[in-house]
């Protein structure tokens, strides 16, 4: 039988959320777990079902952990995500489904991951070449030449315009 992974717990808050003290988890390789059920709380959603959602959904589940987290009456085991699920996790949550005090907050989250993903793939901005287009992606790369096409990879092209920042271009 496999050892139980080590963490170590800290104790940290929330305060757009309104959780004013929650116990976070880091395992071995540096991965920050949070607790589901003061979130759940937090934002006013029924917990089991928000249990059962995160340990079903694929995008969820792959960090998903039941974790002894130390509380003032000892250690209790509690469904923990890992931080890059938590942001997967409040991003697929219906707000009309949260409680009134942490519905403005959620859909705020979730605007800001919408229009970040509109930028990302379906906004571009006019490029300096006739006939392309910028996706706005920048990279950071070393030891080329200012103007240098650094890649052409179909219709992409890696393009360097100035210190060292780089632009993917599309035609």
């Amino acid at each position: 039988m496999a050892a139980e992974p080590e963490y170590c717990f800290y104790e940290d808050s929330l305060p757009d959320w309104g959780i004013a003290r929650i116990m976070l988890a880091e395992d071995e390789q540096g991965d920050i777990f949070f607790p589901v059920r003061p979130i759940c709380e937090a934002i006013g959603i029924d917990r089991s079902t928000q249990a059962a959602i995160v340990q079903q959904d694929s995008r969820t589940k792959k960090g998903a952990r039941n974790i002894w987290i130390p509380t003032r009456g000892g250690k209790q085991k509690s469904l923990c995500l890992r931080k890059h699920e938590v942001g997967i996790w409040l991003a697929i949550i219906d707000p009309p489904r949260v409680g009134e005090r942490a519905r403005g907050r959620l859909e705020e989250f979730q605007e800001d991951l919408w229009a970040l993903a509109d930028r990302i793939v379906f906004r571009r901005r006019r490029g300096v070449e006739a006939g392309t287009e910028d996706t706005g992606t920048v990279l950071q790369l070393h030891g080329s030449q200012r103007g240098e096409i650094l890649c052409e990879c179909g219709r992409l092209h890696v393009f360097e315009i100035a210190n060292g920042e780089v632009r993917v271009w599309h035609r």
